[in-house]
Formats: structure tokens, sequence, C-alpha cells
């Protein structure tokens, strides 16, 4: 059994965000302390609110959909997530996108029926620092579910 996904997820999961409201925390309390005209305290609240909203959205768009671990054992592949765990066999993949123009590159998998994860399983690739290269294991896991689905057609 071999672990496919990026050590990262739990960084950009579960401490990004807290360091983030932690900064922008710290930029609300300095704007609020500071002997200025009520324009500046205003404007320097609103820019905080609006960085906490763009933060939020990068969130949800990019982040909380993400699989926490992700394994492969064979022709199963087998997500970690908040505590609920699934199987799936390679079988059960019809599609996938794999972008990785993007570092860390980023796999999702499009399932035949939806998983108590949901129907799109996302996770990030191992980090390399080279950008733009393709990762072994990931490229494996796609050439065997291009086999799997050209077997399946036939």
């Amino acid at each position: 059994m071999k672990k496919i996904n990026s050590k990262f997820t739990f960084l950009l999961k579960k401490i990004f965000p807290v360091f983030w409201l932690f900064i922008l925390l710290t930029m609300l309390i300095v704007v609020l302390t500071q002997k200025q005209s009520i324009e500046s305290i205003i404007i320097g609240s609103m820019m905080t609110f609006l960085m906490a909203f763009i933060g939020v959205l990068v969130y949800k768009c990019l982040l909380s959909n993400l699989i926490d671990e992700v394994f492969l054992d064979g022709d199963v592949l087998i997500f970690k997530n908040s505590g609920e765990q699934i199987r799936l066999n390679l079988t059960d993949i019809i599609d996938y996108k794999y972008q990785r123009h993007m570092n860390p590159h980023k796999v999702t998998l499009i399932t035949r029926q939806p998983t108590k994860l949901g129907k799109q399983l996302m996770f990030l690739a191992p980090t390399t620092f080279v950008p733009f290269k393709k990762n072994e294991g990931i490229m494996k896991l796609l050439e065997q579910l291009n086999k799997e689905k050209t077997s399946g057609h036939k």
C-alpha cells in the first residue's frame, strides 16, 4: 500500500486557515488600536474583511474538498477524509483530471457512483521541487486507469 497524495494537504487544509485568520486578526487589531482618522479605520477594516472574504472563497473552492489521505493498494484506492474511509476499485473510476500546471499537482477522480466522499474525489499529488515535472506515482495510477478504461470498453 503506497501513499500517493501530498504531505502538504494537512498543512494547507488545517494550518494555513488558522495562520490566515491570525494575520487578519492582527491586522484588524492594529487598525483599530492606532490613532487614525475614522476614514483610515474604516478603509483598513474593510480591507481586512475583504481579505477574509477572499480567503474563505479560496478555501471553499480549492482546499476544503481535498481528500486528506489517498493510498494505492494494487487495483484499489483507499481514501481517508475526516474520519471517513472508502475503498474504491479502479474500475469504479470513469474519468480523471490531472492538473500539473499548479504546485502541488491536483488530481480529480470521477467515480461511476457517488461515494460517501462525493462523486469527484480530489487530492494533491506529492510535491516535487521541479516545477511542472510529472509525478511518477500519479502517472502510474493514470496509466492503470487508462488500462482499466480501455479493457472495460471491450
